[in-house]
C-alpha cells in the first residue's frame, strides 16, 4: 500500500480579515444560528519543488450587504515535505489533507471574531472536504 510521505506543518498564518456590521440590521441580537448566512469557502495551494513546501490558502466568505454582518477570512498554511509527494498524491494534499489541518484554525478565528464583536458565537459546521473533492472531480470529469 502506497502512503503519502510524510510533512510537518512550519505555520498556520492570519493573511486577510475583514468585518463588517451592518448598522441598519437589528438582527444581529438573534440567535446566529437562526440568521440565514450566505458562505462560501475556496482553497487554493501550490508546491514548491525546490523547497519542498506545500501553500495552502483557505478563504471564507459569510454574509452579504443583506446580511447582520460580512466576514472574509484568508488563512495560509505552509507544510515541508520530507521527500518529493508522488504526483498522484498532490491533489489529495491540495484538496482534503492540507485545507483540512487550517479549518479548525480557522473556525476558531472567525468564532472569536463575532465572540469579539459583541455577536452571538457563530460555529462553522465541520466541512467534509473528502466530498466536496470528490464532487469536484465527479463535475470535472463530466465536462
Amino acid at each position: 500500500m502506497d502512503r503519502i510521505n510524510q510533512f510537518h506543518v512550519i505555520e498556520i498564518i492570519l493573511l486577510k480579515s475583514d468585518f463588517s456590521r451592518n448598522e441598519k440590521d437589528d438582527s444581529a441580537d438573534q440567535v446566529v444560528e437562526e440568521i440565514p448566512l450566505p458562505a462560501q469557502l475556496n482553497w487554493n495551494c501550490s508546491y514548491s519543488e525546490d523547497d519542498k513546501i506545500l501553500t495552502s490558502i483557505l478563504i471564507a466568505s459569510i454574509g452579504d450587504k443583506d446580511s447582520p454582518f460580512m466576514i472574509n477570512v484568508e488563512m495560509e498554511g505552509r507544510f515541508q515535505f520530507s521527500e518529493h509527494p508522488k504526483e498522484k498524491d498532490l491533489p489529495i494534499l491540495h484538496n482534503i489533507s492540507c485545507p483540512g489541518i487550517i479549518f479548525p484554525y480557522l473556525r476558531e478565528y472567525i468564532s472569536d471574531l463575532t465572540k469579539r464583536a459583541g455577536l452571538p458565537v457563530l460555529f462553522l459546521p465541520p466541512f467534509n472536504f473528502v466530498a466536496a473533492y470528490k464532487e469536484k472531480k465527479a463535475a470535472g470529469e463530466k465536462e
